[in-house]
């Protein structure tokens, strides 16, 4: 018969690998997140970047090309805005890749416990039955004589 012990090691593996999806899943989750900031940012810096260009260049402009820039700062402030809900979105994702991770994290490390506790189990086992077997010879080598 297997020992506990060495059973619940299969467990434990799969576990490990539940873990190490996760992490790597928090992982690309966390790099989605940064992508978005950082593309989030390009866009804040070229919507102020053009809006001070538009600012210097307000007089001697026909009133085409100014309705024609105010109309691209507002698609590029739309842009802006659509972007921070793709950072919002990440972060969500950020948040429940996380707490997969911890849960399959705590799982491990419970199932490690068990395993322990199932060895102190097994080793206090042995121990009893050597303790039984060493009482047994001294009985018998004291009837012996």
């Amino acid at each position: 018969m297997s020992l506990r012990s060495k059973r619940i090691q299969i467990v434990i593996d799969l576990a490990r690998r539940k873990l190490d999806a996760a992490a790597a899943e928090l992982q690309q989750q966390q790099q989605a997140l940064q992508q978005a900031r950082n593309k989030q940012s390009e866009l804040n810096n070229y919507y102020q970047h053009y809006t001070a260009l538009f600012a210097e260049r307000v007089t001697g402009i026909r009133a085409k090309d100014i309705g024609n820039s105010r109309l691209f700062l507002q698609e590029m402030s739309n842009a802006i805005a659509l972007q921070g809900q793709q950072v919002i979105l990440a972060e969500k994702s950020v948040l429940n890749a996380q707490s997969t991770w911890h849960h399959c994290y705590l799982k491990v490390e419970s199932l490690l416990e068990l395993q322990q506790r199932y060895s102190s189990e097994e080793q206090l086992h042995r121990d009893k039955q050597e303790q039984k077997l060493v009482e047994e010879w001294v009985t018998a080598r004291q009837s012996q004589r």
